[in-house]
């Protein structure tokens, strides 16, 4: 088989790396802050406290409080590769209509085959991997409070997210209206069958694809095991950059005398968090 390998970078790769960013839930339905342009590393700031109305004094003393959270965001270079056959593309190149999209800007038949293919799926591996390494800077930098999870099922899960709900950590975040309690995909079943329970029904409201717990938004991620993290969405971050000197996305053949292809993407990638102490980490 005769192929010419394509290679992607810069201002070639930036409508297909954006596409594959935005292609999971966590970062196109807005679940956390995305920061689209870091070189290198930035420092993000988070602004929280009240401040108090008092009485008029000539030499008046500070009242209320307001806290400063600095945090480093320093995203570093990670790839995916993957090594596929022309047969195992075959159905996928003759047998779907091209959707709309960054696909599409190949002409080559067999490109718009492989990027359809591989854009959803990056997409989902950046975000499984952001939610490890963010679990992981949370432990790090100490949560607000870190509570001793157990195995979660339909029979203990509203307890559960109750400890979440009610912890100090996240009382003062509450005024913002952006807690939000993250909890692993399988959750959801969980709680559909927990809220037969006509008990709970008031705990824990269902609309469509929204769920709350009183009246907080609850979202399934890919949190391992039966770890749980709540917080202000805006101060979990996730830090790349679209236009990575060092950004790319091939497709080639691994030799010139075999039919074997790989694909292989080059970006990066990063996961911080500000204000840890007012986060819950939920470690089951």
């Amino acid at each position: 088989m005769n192929y010419t390998p394509q290679l992607w970078t810069n201002t070639t790769l930036g409508p297909i790396f954006s596409e594959m960013l935005y292609s999971n839930d966590t970062v196109s339905k807005g679940l956390v802050r995305v920061l689209e342009n870091i070189k290198y590393k930035q420092v993000v700031t988070t602004i929280s406290g009240d401040l108090t109305v008092q009485a008029y004094a000539v030499n008046p003393v500070t009242a209320g409080a307001i806290t400063f959270g600095d945090t480093e965001i320093a995203p570093v270079k990670k790839q995916v590769y993957h090594t596929f056959t022309m047969d195992a593309m075959r159905s996928t190149r003759f047998g779907q209509d091209m959707k709309s999209g960054a696909a599409n800007m190949e002409s080559n038949e067999f490109l718009q085959a492989v990027l359809a293919y591989a854009i959803p799926k990056i997409g989902r591996s950046i975000e499984k991997d952001f939610w490890v390494n963010l679990t992981a800077k949370l432990d790090l930098v100490n949560a607000g409070e870190e509570i001793v999870g157990v195995a979660l099922t339909a029979g203990n899960i509203v307890a559960e997210l109750q400890k979440v709900y009610s912890s100090a950590a996240i009382a003062e975040a509450m005024d913002s209206n952006e807690v939000t309690i993250y909890v692993p995909r399988k959750v959801k079943q969980l709680i559909a069958i927990a809220n037969q329970n006509a008990l709970y029904r008031d705990l824990i409201a269902v609309s469509g694809d929204s769920v709350s717990f009183l009246n907080i938004p609850v979202q399934f991620v890919d949190l391992a095991g039966n770890n749980m993290i709540a917080g202000r969405k805006s101060d979990l971050i996730l830090g790349t950059d679209l236009a990575s000197d060092f950004g790319s996305l091939e497709v080639g053949k691994v030799n010139n005398t075999g039919d074997e292809m790989f694909l292989k993407a080059t970006f990066s990638l990063d996961a911080a968090v500000v204000v840890p102490a007012q986060k819950v980490l939920y470690k089951g």
